[in-house]
């Protein structure tokens, strides 16, 4: 488990969960570095952690972590199917046919569940009247571009 507050505590609850149906799990909180680097040596059995979409596109969120030879794809998953529609779905520019493959691609997950995924959360944002060229990013990785913010005061 990553040593964030929030991870540790979706750690706990696995290994609760777990306990009930006899599984006992071993829970090891590292520090980030440690962690991140268990994750791409593929030095662990299960982890627990976190991180973003960048963007809603499927390009980077099925790329990343499900596309066999992506770096971030710290599961280890494998599937040449998926592999050729991802790529089909890159190069397709008919946003309906393009859907439609995305969709095949997350039936495939669906049935193979390479990543358990927990929890989404979600970002909340709010300012005062007087802030002007504030709009909320699209995700974390957006969120610190300020250059256009300014007071109406």
């Amino acid at each position: 488990v990553r040593g964030v507050k929030a991870h540790q505590d979706v750690g706990v609850l696995l290994k609760s969960a777990a306990a009930a149906i006899g599984i006992d799990l071993d829970l090891k909180v590292a520090e980030t570095a440690v962690y991140t680097n268990a994750l791409f040596r593929k030095a662990f059995s299960t982890a627990v952690g976190g991180t973003s979409a960048k963007l809603d596109d499927p390009d980077l969120t099925l790329g990343d972590y499900y596309v066999t030879d992506s770096s971030r794809n710290y599961a280890g998953y494998g599937n040449p199917v998926f592999d050729e529609l991802y790529v089909k779905q890159v190069r397709t520019l008919d946003m309906v046919e393009r859907r439609k493959i995305v969709w095949e691609m997350q039936r495939i997950l669906l049935r193979d569940v390479p990543i358990a995924i927990t929890y989404w959360s979600n970002v909340a944002y709010a300012w005062w009247r007087e802030v002007r060229g504030f709009n909320p990013p699209v995700s974390f990785f957006h969120a610190y571009g300020y250059q256009e913010i300014w007071l109406a005061k």
